[in-house]
Parts: structure tokens; C-alpha cells; sequence
């Protein structure tokens, strides 16, 4: 701002009046009010900075960049708002300061801002515009909207859709899941369904890179992992064919399509609600992960592999977890839990192998208090390799995001709940899985 401010000093010409001032911020409220776009670009400098605030997102424009942003934002009516105002105007220069409130279909948000006010070539011009905060004001999110799985780059929005809502040709898409598509009618959805049309979504890796996309349409996805077999089978046959066979194999779901590929997004939420802040963890330290450790092999879960290992030993093996092939993973998550902050330890242990020898997968959930390891999930229920905690739906409990593991075949991912003294709840999605297992 101060080198904004020097340069503008410099300005030789007719001192700028509170009036002059005043005039140019009424014409610049009516041009937005009446989307009159040309009348508001003729209010610009030819050297502008703009500085842009949405909630907790920030973007800088110079003048051609902040007019391509505002073209857009002319695109649909808005309400411009100002109260507050103060003007300090002196020599060559006037700073206008008001609180805006601004609101365009369903986003509503509110903060201070400034304007400098020049002259430029004898005319009155706005050199600097800057939303210094932004609150959005939006209505509360629904608990069932605050957070869906992304499928095959779709936003999942029913697993048990109606087939009489596609319409047109059947598409093959192969790849790990295979996929049929089907286009859906809009208009056949059921309102919350076909409500999701033109939302704005933030989809998130589960690390927390995030990308911002907008729902342009619907399809009915048929996913599947066919036979080997089958896949050789499709190479020789007539797309439509292949089509529609992999259509009846699969899964069915309702994804809502949008405007960009978010690559690796794991979930979605709408863009209105606040930005979570996952935590990927940490290895636990050495002394922690010999008692996390220990823990998991007090657990009827790791009782009952060991029982089934020494069927069948390997000579100079005692423990299942200590054969080649065996590893074990000890990760700290920070979580919250009713508002609170709690200390989260990991403890996966497997044995990979070839379907003609030993294989085990074994996962455990434990609270750190003050040193002591409480078991906060039933091993064994749930296979689970966790890749973040973060609060998704924004209930004030973290959930776990996480990928199933090696042997979960057909479960691509999926979040466990942290609610209520025993965190054996786990969502995930599943596909049809008919390869061989090894």
C-alpha cells in the first residue's frame, strides 16, 4: 500500500475534493446495482491494484485481471451495499473507507473495504480497491451435505440411484475401477438431488490440498474390478457391447459431474462451509511405538491371527507380526473430540505374501491420556490404513480418512467416526470386486 500511495503522491493536478470523492463511490455502487459493466470499467485507472477477499481466500489483480474477475461476477444480478463511509481527502488523492455488504444468489458476505480515488487526465478514477475481510453469511449446511466421497472425479451423491434417470448411450471407461456412464436427466432427480446443479464444491485430498469446482451436471456411473478375464474378453468385442456389459457387472451410483479435475481429491463439501485443516500425522517415536505395539497384541483380534499362525508355523517364527514380509505402521494424529483436542495413535500391523502363504491385516485405534493407551476401536472390525484426522462435516468430532489396505479388495476408501467410546462406525465405498486375489 505505501508504494501505491508514494507513486500516487507524485500525481500533479487538481487537489481531489471529499465531494469528487463521494460522487465517484455513488456511480461505482449504481454500476454493480444496475450491472451496468461498462460504466463500472470507465471508473478505473490505468495503473490498479485490486485485491479480492471471499471468506478465507485472497486473490490479487492488476486492472486487466480484476476486470476479467468482475466480467464474470456481472454475469448475474447482485445487491451492493455501503454504511460507515469516511472519506480522507488531500491533494492529489482521497481514501475511502466503508463497511460493504455484497450478496449474489445464495452468497452473502460482509467487511470493510477501501477505495483510492485519483486523478487521471483531468477525470476522477478508482486506483486501488481492497476488501480488507470478508464474513460470509450463508444459511447452515445440512449434516448429509457436509461430506461426500469423490468416485471416479464425481461428487457421490446416492449409492442406490433409480436407472430410469439416465438417459442416452451407455460409455465405457476403463481403467481401476472399470466404469459404465450414463448422462442423467436433471430433471427426472428428485429436488434435493437435482438441487445440487450449479453448486459450488471444495474438493480436498485427504492431506488437505484443496480445489474449488462448480457442479455442472449429473451422471449414473456403473463401477466394478471385472475378472482379468473379462477385461481380455472386452479387447475383442464391439464397444457398445463391452459397454454394456461392464454396465451390468458394476455398482451403481449418482455422481454429480464438475468443471475441473481435482486429481487425487478424496472428498467434497460445499464451498460455503469453513475450510477444515486435516492432520496427516507423524511416526510415533521409538518408545511409543514398542508400547502401541504391545497394546495391539494384548487384543483378541492379534490373539486369534497368532492362534491361526501356529497351525502352520515358520521354523524360528514365534510371532505372526515377525515374518518377512511383516510390517507394522505407528502414526500420532491430532483429532477433537466435542470441541476438544485429543491425541490419536495408529497402529496398523500386516504380512503380505503369496496367496499359498501366511497373510494378516490387523488395525488399531488408541487414545493417548497422559501416556496411557486407551483402545478406542475394536481390532480387527475394521482394516484401515489412516491418512488424515480432520473435523469433515464440521460437528466439532474428527473422523479418520483412509485407505483400506492391501488385502480389503473392492474398498477404495473410506472415514471412521469418532463418536462414542468405541469408533467401529466406518463409511466407505465399495465396488464389485471379481479379479483374481493374487
Amino acid at each position: 500500500m505505501s508504494e501505491m500511495l508514494l507513486a500516487l503522491l507524485l500525481v500533479v493536478g487538481t487537489p481531489v475534493t471529499e465531494s469528487d470523492a463521494r460522487g465517484v463511490v455513488e456511480r461505482w455502487v449504481a454500476a454493480q446495482n444496475q450491472g451496468d459493466f461498462a460504466a463500472y470499467e470507465k471508473l478505473f485507472a490505468t495503473r490498479f491494484t485490486g485485491i479480492r477477499r471471499s471468506g478465507p481466500r485472497t486473490a490479487r489483480f492488476d486492472r486487466a485481471g480484476w476486470m476479467r474477475d468482475r466480467g464474470r461476477m456481472f454475469g448475474k444480478p447482485m445487491a451492493v451495499g455501503i454504511r460507515d463511509v469516511r472519506i480522507r481527502a488531500g491533494g492529489a488523492l482521497a481514501l475511502v473507507s466503508f463497511t460493504q455488504t455484497f450478496a449474489q444468489g445464495n452468497f452473502k458476505d460482509e467487511g470493510p473495504k477501501q477505495l483510492v480515488i485519483v486523478r487521471e487526465a483531468g477525470a476522477l478514477k478508482i486506483a486501488s480497491e481492497k476488501m480488507l475481510r470478508s464474513l460470509i453469511e450463508s444459511a447452515p449446511v445440512p449434516a448429509d451435505e457436509r461430506f461426500r466421497f469423490v468416485v471416479s472425479r464425481g461428487v457421490l451423491l446416492s449409492d442406490s440411484p433409480d436407472e430410469g434417470w439416465a438417459t442416452g448411450a451407455t460409455r465405457y471407461e476403463p481403467g481401476d475401477p472399470a466404469v459404465a456412464a450414463r448422462r442423467v436427466d436433471a430433471a427426472k432427480l428428485p429436488p434435493p438431488l437435482a438441487a445440487w446443479q450449479g453448486r459450488r464444491m471444495r474438493l480436498m485430498t485427504a492431506q488437505g490440498s484443496a480445489c474449488d469446482a462448480k457442479v455442472k451436471g449429473f451422471r449414473l456411473l456403473s463401477r466394478s474390478i471385472p475378472h482379468f478375464g473379462t477385461v481380455q474378453d472386452w479387447d475383442e468385442m464391439k464397444p457398445a457391447e463391452v459397454a454394456q456389459q461392464a454396465w451390468d457387472l458394476g455398482t451403481k451410483v449418482l455422481v454429480a459431474e464438475v468443471d475441473k479435475d481435482c486429481e487425487g481429491a478424496f472428498w467434497a463439501q460445499p464451498a460455503a462451509q469453513a475450510v477444515p485443516a486435516p492432520d496427516a500425522g507423524s511416526e510415533a517415536d521409538a518408545a511409543l511405538r514398542t508400547r502401541a505395539l504391545a497394546q495391539l497384541r494384548k487384543t483378541d483380534a492379534w490373539k486369534a491371527i497368532q492362534k491361526s499362525y501356529l497351525e502352520s508355523p515358520t521354523k524360528g517364527v514365534k510371532r505372526w507380526d515377525e515374518l518377512e514380509g511383516a510390517s507394522a505402521t505407528v502414526r500420532v494424529f491430532r483429532a477433537r473430540r466435542a470441541g476438544k483436542e485429543i491425541k490419536l495413535v495408529s497402529v496398523t500391523s500386516t504380512v503380505v505374501a503369496s496367496c499359498s502363504e501366511f497373510n494378516a491385516e490387523l488395525w488399531a485405534l488408541y487414545e493417548d491420556r497422559g501416556g496411557k493407551l486407551v483402545p478406542r476401536n475394536t481390532p480387527g472390525k475394521t482394516s484401515a490404513n489412516p491418512l488424515a484426522v480432520v473435523d469433515s462435516d464440521g460437528d466439532g468430532n474428527s473422523e479418520v480418512l483412509f485407505d483400506p489396505g492391501p488385502s480389503s479388495f473392492g474398498t477404495e476408501k473410506g472415514r471412521v467416526l469418532l463418536d462414542g467410546e468405541l469408533w467401529d462406525d466406518a463409511q466407505d465405498v465399495s465396488v464389485p470386486y471379481m479379479d483374481c486375489p493374487c
